[in-house]
């Protein structure tokens, strides 16, 4: 979300994805000393179907449909500094 960061020796920047493989820990570590901000995300590998549409990622049309009427009408709330 803002900075870089290393993890496993691979330097990710802002809007950059990493993918971590199977393990028990992980080492992330802000680079050049600067302030980081990310977001860790974890559970099961995804099946089937994976439907993306500007921020929205769903598995069938319907939720995708759903995410972007629920976005519209102010249900999901806003998160300061994100865009859309």
């Amino acid at each position: 979300m803002q900075g870089q960061i290393e993890v496993g020796g691979t330097r990710l920047s802002r809007g950059e994805l990493g993918v971590l493989s199977n393990g028990s820990q992980v080492q992330i570590v802000a680079s050049d000393g600067e302030v980081a901000e990310l977001a860790l995300l974890g559970g099961q590998p995804a099946r089937g179907d994976i439907l993306f549409s500007g921020p929205f990622v769903m598995d069938t049309p319907e939720r995708l449909a759903r995410a972007k009427r629920d976005f519209a009408t102010g249900r999901m709330g806003r998160l300061e500094g994100v865009p859309y």
